[in-house]
């Protein structure tokens, strides 16, 4: 599948909508953008599991991961 696209007067790039239906790609969907040395390649962003983003928000040590775990099992994320 190729696509000629544009890029608008404010830097937006649209994608054509077979293209993004190919993909499987929803609306408000958040993409990985990754400049190469080719071109731009795009990626669906992964989402975290909920306990994972909550440990990763509350900006611990790593070596506290089991004391992470256990403070955001007991609702003490902040």
């Amino acid at each position: 599948m190729l696509h000629t696209v544009k890029v608008d007067k404010q830097g937006k790039l649209t994608l054509p909508k077979d293209a993004l239906d190919a993909l499987g790609v929803k609306k408000e969907a958040e993409l990985i953008m990754e400049l190469t040395d080719g071109g731009i390649l795009l990626s669906f962003k992964q989402s975290l599991p909920p306990l994972t983003e909550q440990i990763a928000a509350m900006n611990l040590p790593v070596a506290s991961w089991e004391q992470m775990e256990t403070e955001t099992e007991a609702g003490r994320t902040s």
